[in-house]
């Protein structure tokens, strides 16, 4: 059985999982009852995203092992998974009960605190854990991750330090590399994010990192990227404070335009430009995520979610595109064309979601709103295309709302 275990472990090391599930379904039908293959093969599941399996095993063993600290562990990494973030935060601080002098606790709690987005949580957790092991590698990656989202001071002494600790792991690897990209300093993330990336293929961190760093090569998208930056910052009131305050500008502007002629030459162009970084935020990450798709090494990266949006985003473009041509021989070609462009917007963003319930609202709003916008085209009604247009309009503020929900940061 010990020999068993170490070849699993061997596997999940190299990142192997799908191997070491197939080793350990072979083993468990031998041995059914073994709590070690058990939690071998729930952590296997997990890293594999099948969830549900993982928890189903996980839940069992915790009822027969309420005291092990490694499967309390892995039943809190899968409630952060599935975005069960209090139900995590109430076993870690079950688990920090348990094993109050040990670091592990703590650094449990700080992902958890992380994946609320409550960063100072997070770092103070952090640095708990590090106060009781300072050489832990995991919870100075946490405090980095932090650190960085916050535009810290420290972050790159933290790094130092990882890199002292281990010059080769590839998650302190990528965290160098993307505080190099928030830096402006894309070739040089690029290197770090490609060398984590031989050393861990499967790494999170560092295949997120290597797509931002490619689609930042282009000076727009780098903009948009340090934008992202400092909304993390901000928490939801915030973050409704930034739109509303943006669009109100923008009316204030574009009104006072309209009323003085004689400023108009001078106004206008601000709103044009106020309005092509309003769409920017929308469009730029799928149509980059649509050029990496022509890329060898993009293709390997982008999630399924990110291909599906991108590839919709390219028939959009297309119509779009198509449309315009159409303007010399058909006056509705200038309503096809506004209709495919604005369906960039919800096709480029309805899977962004992580909540499975934001997500599906996300899909049947833009599923209305694409047979809205096909049956302006095909009929040629009036009707249809402004309720459509109205719809994406809607659209805006609903997933708004949906993102700065999932995503702001907060504070307490």
């Amino acid at each position: 059985m010990r020999n068993i275990g170490d070849r699993v472990v061997l596997l999940i090391n190299q990142n192997r999982y799908k191997e070491a599930k197939e080793l350990l379904e072979e083993h468990l039908e031998q041995n059914p009852e073994s709590e070690e293959l058990k939690y071998y093969y729930a952590f296997t599941l997990l890293r594999l995203g099948e969830n549900d399996k993982s928890r189903e095993i996980t839940d069992g063993l915790m009822a027969e092992n309420p005291d092990s600290a490694h499967i309390m562990e892995l039943s809190i990494d899968i409630d952060i998974k599935d975005d069960l973030l209090k139900k995590a935060e109430s076993k870690a601080e079950l688990y920090i009960d348990m094993e109050p002098g040990s670091a592990a606790p703590y650094l449990t709690m700080a992902q958890v605190k992380l994946a609320q987005k409550n960063y100072d949580k997070a770092k103070a957790y952090a640095d708990k854990a590090l106060e009781i092991d300072p050489e832990n590698l995991n919870a100075l990656n946490v405090k980095i991750m932090v650190q960085r989202l916050l535009g810290d001071a420290d972050t790159n002494e933290s790094i130092d330090s990882a890199l002292e600790l281990e010059p080769e792991n590839p998650s302190t690897i990528a965290n160098h590399g993307m505080q190099l990209l928030r830096e402006g300093k894309v070739n040089e993330a690029l290197e770090r994010m490609e060398y984590a990336l031989s050393l861990d293929p499967n790494n999170y961190m560092a295949r997120y990192g290597m797509l931002e760093a490619m689609k930042s090569r282009f000076w727009p998208y780098r903009m948009l990227f340090n934008y992202s930056m400092f909304c993390a910052k901000l928490t939801s009131k915030g973050s409704w404070g930034l739109i509303i305050g943006g669009y109100i500008v923008y009316r204030i502007i574009l009104n006072t335009a309209r009323k003085n002629p004689s400023l108009e030459p001078f106004l206008m162009p601000v709103v044009y430009l106020m309005f092509a970084l309003f769409i920017s935020t929308w469009l730029l990450d799928p149509l980059m995520n649509l050029y990496l798709q022509t890329n060898k090494y993009g293709r390997l990266l982008l999630e399924e979610d990110d291909k599906k949006m991108a590839q919709l985003c390219g028939i959009a473009l297309i119509g779009a595109i198509l449309s315009l041509g159409a303007v010399f021989f058909t006056p509705h070609g200038w309503t096809m064309a506004m209709i495919f462009g604005l369906s960039l917007i919800p096709l480029g963003t309805f899977l962004k979601p992580t909540q499975k319930k934001n997500q599906q609202r996300a899909t049947i709003f833009t599923i209305v709103l694409v047979v809205l916008g096909l049956l302006g085209v095909v009929i040629n009604n009036g009707f249809f295309a402004f309720s459509f247009l109205i719809g994406v309009f809607a659209y805006q503020w609903y997933f708004n709302s949906v993102m700065i929900g999932e995503n702001a940061r907060v504070m307490d």
